[in-house]
């Protein structure tokens, strides 16, 4: 749940990057998301954080925040073979990190991982979407709630039967399992959650409570 904790200290210095956003040129403000960057890529092959929403673990995450708004505005001149191609990319370097798994690397601020993370997410801004991703957008954070204990739970049943799933391209094909598998619970919890409610009326108490 450490990202969390993380988002909410991002969140609370939005105010202060607004400001400086709109008093520097847009030139200048990317070269201070760079500058970011090069500090939590130093800082995550230079220290430990105890606290995930300390303010030094916070800044650490700017350069991919400012980062995004960045992308966003690239990607607003849509090309799908473009987009398509960062995606494959980004993808392919990550396995490939993967796989050679003795590289020693600062976790998600090492340069690689920034450079890569940076291919997908402005490939997919670039890529027109004409699937609707509702029902999977919905369920994002429960996803999330829920990925630890899959994870934990499939790690332990597939070392039981002599499997590494930290060796090399492992990795990359648990994410996927555990994704598939979060996602499945992620759907029966809200069916079960939502016939609960409608039974007991559970949400309706609970509002008339705070009314």
């Amino acid at each position: 749940m450490w990202y969390l904790y993380t988002l909410a200290g991002l969140y609370l210095l939005v105010p202060v990057i607004l400001k400086v956003k709109n008093s520097v040129k847009e030139e200048t403000f990317k070269k201070i998301c760079i500058a970011l960057f090069l500090v939590a890529s130093i800082s995550g092959r230079t220290s430990s954080f105890v606290l995930h929403w300390s303010i030094t673990k916070v800044v650490c995450y700017l350069g991919y925040f400012t980062a995004g708004y960045q992308l966003r505005k690239w990607g607003e001149k849509k090309n799908n073979k473009v987009g398509t191609l960062f995606i494959i990319l980004g993808v392919i370097g990550f396995i490939g990190i993967a796989i050679i798994d003795n590289i020693e690397c600062g976790g998600h601020f090492c340069l690689g991982t920034i450079i890569l993370s940076l291919f997908i997410f402005a490939g997919f801004s670039k890529v027109t979407m004409t699937i609707n991703l509702d029902k999977l957008s919905s369920k994002t954070l429960y996803i999330y709630l829920i990925h630890a204990f899959v994870w934990n739970l499939l790690s332990r049943v597939v070392r039981r039967i002599g499997v590494d799933v930290e060796a090399g391209i492992m990795i990359p094909i648990f994410v996927f399992l555990v994704f598939g598998a979060s996602y499945v619970l992620s759907v029966i919890y809200v069916k079960l959650w939502n016939s609960i409610d409608e039974k007991f009326l559970i949400s309706k108490k609970v509002c008339k409570i705070f009314e």
